[in-house]
């Protein structure tokens, strides 16, 4: 590996080779690269990795010149795989989380030549390598000694030599509505963010960085692994943040510091209330933030917690991390503002490019060594990023008189999910590949502890059905978790401004979405697992929901927990117990803590029939909701929390060996309800009520109670399905429409793929989808037929059956349409007004019943 001679003075260097080499000279033999076991490899050891790598990768005909993609999982063969690459050729960091249709864009977009991938496994990127012909470097690591490795493939060797201006680095950040921007940094960049990462920290060789930033981030690069070495300290590289195992390492490990993005620092809040004093113990010198913008409350928590200062710093990947941070003590730290210059200059600009003065808020601008000179192949995105020397961040705010940095939030539209950044554009090209979406629009939702996370809206095409569920579920097969919508929401139209552009900006608060990631009332105190089984579910519940720590007695709905959240938790357990669950949203609703499922699972899945009471449990009668889809039980959970009339609210839980013959009619199956809410409540008034098909369920369970003389006070339908006859009119409606357009054969051709894709889907459900698939067979043969009592209708903005077509049936209607999407009905903030609704039928049903208290059911 080529360097001058004589060892390069630190926080001098212009490239990642001599800010190794010049520690080599100095204290060859101290620790540079560990991880949680096994020896150190010190600077010497590291610099002759380096040139290890740098032949490996001479010999397989890598050049200087050459896109080296390096796709691991996190640790110190990825810290060191990372400088290695970076020294010898152009190293491209990509996510291990990325799907094979994100590998294909993105390795493609850097033009890689070779691919990094672990020896022996199987993985999308070395499918996505292989599929577009490019070399794959098969990363062989020595297990006794962290950190070092061989790379194995052929090749041919080359002569080349680097340059302090030669590209070392290649990362993609998002833009507001383009594809991923693709950012070179050079070592010249690097280097001079290194350095200045260092010196605000006053990092000197003593010190010990304990990382667990993901590596393939700008954050983790430079900040935990670059600098602590350009200062010649120790860095201690985790497999990548883990709040339950976090007090553990810093006791292992021992680092004097660690940097990581707020919703990590939440996680280690939430966590030091298991044991307050062990944060004191870690005796760390101080604790760094960057990434996303340090909530105050957080940022005190963790002076306590760990009895020392907290720096907040600011950085973006275009200026290769480090613009701005707070000085250490004995200087002055203002919270709320994330510091001083820290490196580049920073200024704020106007519109039309010009200098503010303190105090005027503007866009916030940086220029020095450490910024990059352009993205690559896109002068566009230049033209408007440069202003006369300054990268226009995109970012609004202010310098105060003393030049500290307060941020105002962010011009661009990209969505920062604790730090990672998630461009809208990926997410709508994404989900407008679904059959039924004719139109979508992503943005940010706000979160307690990530700040924000993607949510989408989406426009059906017409005569097309998509759920919420469904749609994340198509997502995730093509994005990495972090991008999936966490809410997606259905209009009839996307909202757009005078320009006709679409408006990301506040849309979350304009349709009225909660703040994600809070608790419904107050949490129980901690509860410590008390098996192995426990321990796992209070770590899957931390995992999936980001609210640690998770005690036995926290309930998964209240932390957050959706549908899609119940589907992610029960896959991970079925795949680590070896067997399948029984019906998914059934499960989690009878045990939805810890405690209660690891029982649950240890009876083996015991059923108590099936009839499956839903928290909280109250005095009054039962209201029986029969349901149809699997989401709709779960939305149930957070209908009952939010009901304010007396009355428990029971549902069914079916197992598939339950049900008659197939096909099973809805009388059939009303049958075999009838028999279970006869034997919880054995006498009226019955309050019943059904979703969906579940509706066509409840209004037979309604026809056979009154035939036995029984009073049904409350029979409440959810958008119920009509009569076939009334969809076929609906068709022919739309055929008539198509035709007059000369849009017939594409609406045809379009209707055939939605039916493929929806048979193809449920051939591989499992036992909660089959259980839905029964329902709606019965009910697609069902012909509604007239009811004597009170009926109430409640429907969603998009519910399609004309109220006339139910007036002849039902003697006494009462119609209550609302302003939510069907699909929504069951979820936050809609539950809120469906909630209201419901409270209001149920308790006006009860005063003009003959209810007594003392019939009440037993639940």
């Amino acid at each position: 590996m080529s360097s001058e001679s004589g060892p390069a003075a630190p926080g001098r260097v212009q490239r990642i080779p001599e800010v190794i080499r010049a520690w080599v000279e100095r204290s060859p033999d101290a620790a540079a690269i560990s991880g949680l076991g096994g020896p150190a490899l010190t600077y010497a050891g590291l610099w002759e990795q380096l040139q290890r790598v740098e032949r490996d990768l001479r010999q397989f005909g890598i050049g200087a010149n050459d896109r080296v993609a390096v796709v691991l999982g996190d640790g110190p063969e990825l810290a060191v795989a990372f400088l290695g690459v970076a020294s010898a050729a152009a190293c491209a960091p990509l996510n291990p989380a990325y799907r094979e249709r994100e590998l294909d864009f993105y390795l493609s977009d850097l033009r890689a030549s070779a691919v990094v991938v672990p020896a022996h496994a199987d993985s999308p990127a070395r499918a996505a390598a292989e599929r577009l012909d490019l070399l794959v470097l098969e990363l062989g690591a020595n297990a006794s000694a962290p950190g070092t490795f061989n790379l194995r493939a052929q090749g041919s060797a080359v002569e080349t030599q680097r340059r302090a201006d030669d590209a070392a680095l290649l990362l993609h950040t998002s833009g507001t509505t383009a594809r991923p921007k693709l950012v070179p940094l050079t070592h010249a960049n690097l280097c001079a963010s290194a350095a200045s990462v260092a010196e605000s920290l006053s990092l000197a060789p003593e010190d010990r960085c304990l990382a667990v930033m993901p590596l393939f981030h700008i954050h983790g690069l430079v900040a935990s692994v670059l600098a602590p070495l350009a200062a010649g300290s120790e860095v201690v590289a985790t497999g990548g943040f883990d709040g339950v195992r976090f007090f553990d390492w810093l006791e292992t490990a021992r680092p004097t510091w660690y940097t990581a993005v707020p919703a990590m620092h939440m996680a280690v809040l939430d966590r030091a209330r298991t044991d307050p004093a062990r944060g004191r113990r870690a005796g760390l010198r101080f604790v760094r933030s960057s990434s996303a913008a340090l909530p105050v409350p957080v940022l005190e928590g963790l002076e306590e917690v760990f009895g020392c200062s907290v720096i907040e710093a600011y950085g973006m990947t275009e200026a290769a991390h480090q613009m701005a941070a707070n000085p250490l003590p004995p200087e002055i730290r203002i919270p709320g503002s994330v510091g001083r210059a820290a490196g580049p200059e920073i200024a704020v600009l106007d519109d039309e490019g010009r200098l503010l003065g303190a105090g005027e808020v503007g866009e916030v601008a940086v220029r020095g060594a450490s910024v990059f000179a352009g993205y690559e192949g896109n002068p566009e995105a230049n033209a408007a990023a440069f202003s006369d020397g300054w990268f226009r961040t995109g970012d609004q705010g202010f310098l105060d008189a003393d030049g500290y940095l307060f941020l105002r939030g962010r011009l661009k539209e990209i969505v920062n999910r604790g730090g990672e950044k998630v461009s809208p554009r990926e997410v709508e090209e994404t989900l407008v590949g679904h059959a039924a979406v004719a139109d979508v629009v992503a943005f940010a939702q706000p979160h307690a502890r990530l700040g924000e996370v993607v949510a989408a809206a989406v426009v059906l095409r017409d005569d097309a059905g998509a759920t919420a569920p469904e749609l994340q579920r198509f997502a995730a097969t093509q994005l990495a978790p972090h991008k999936v919508p966490s809410t997606i929401v259905f209009l009839e139209d996307l909202p757009k401004g005078p320009t006709g552009k679409v408006q990301r900006v506040g849309l979350a608060e304009r349709l009225g979405l909660p703040v994600l990631g809070t608790w419904d009332g107050e949490r129980p105190a901690y509860a410590e697992p008390r098996t192995p089984f426990e321990r796992r579910l209070c770590e899957l519940f931390e995992e999936l929901l980001e609210a640690g720590p998770v005690g036995i007695h926290d309930d998964f709905f209240a932390l957050g927990g959706d549908s899609l959240h119940v589907a992610q938790l029960l896959a991970q357990i079925d795949e680590e117990r070896g067997e399948a669950s029984e019906t998914l949203a059934c499960v989690l609703l009878r045990a939805p803590t810890p405690e209660r499922l690891a029982a649950l699972f240890e009876e083996g899945g015991s059923r108590e029939g099936r009839l499956l009471a839903v928290e909280p449990r109250r005095e009054g009668p039962p209201f029986f909701f029969f349901p149809t889809h699997d989401w709709a039980i779960v939305g149930l959970g957070a209908l009952a929390r939010r009901l304010e009339s007396d009355h428990s609210v029971l549902t069914f839980q079916p197992d598939p060996d339950d049900l008659p013959a197939d096909p099973p009619s809805v009388g059939a199956l009303a049958a075999m309800f009838l028999a279970d809410i006869r034997s919880v409540q054995p006498q009226g008034p019955y309050f019943v009520g059904g979703h969906c098909f579940g509706a066509a369920l409840a209004m037979e369970v309604a026809r056979a109670l009154e035939a036995d003389g029984e009073e049904v006070a409350a029979l409440v339908l959810v958008n119920p399905s009509g009569e076939r006859v009334g969809r076929v009119r609906d068709v022919s409606r739309q055929v008539l429409l198509h035709a007059r357009r000369g849009t017939l054969l594409t609406w045809i051709r379009r209707r055939r793929r939605v039916r493929r894709a929806s048979s193809d889907t449920r051939r591989s459900q499992p036992t909660s989808a089959r259980l839905e698939a029964a329902m709606l067979r019965a009910g697609s043969s069902y012909v509604p037929r007239s009811h004597s009592g009170r009926t109430t209708i409640v429907t969603g903005r998009d519910y399609r059956t004309p109220r006339t077509f139910w007036e002849p049936l039902l003697g006494d209607l009462d119609w209550r349409p609302l302003p939510a999407a069907i699909d929504d009905l069951f979820r936050p903030p809609q539950v809120e007004i469906v909630a209201k609704e419901l409270s209001e039928i149920l308790t006006q049903a009860a005063d003009r019943s003959r209810y007594r208290p003392s019939i009440a059911g037993a639940v």
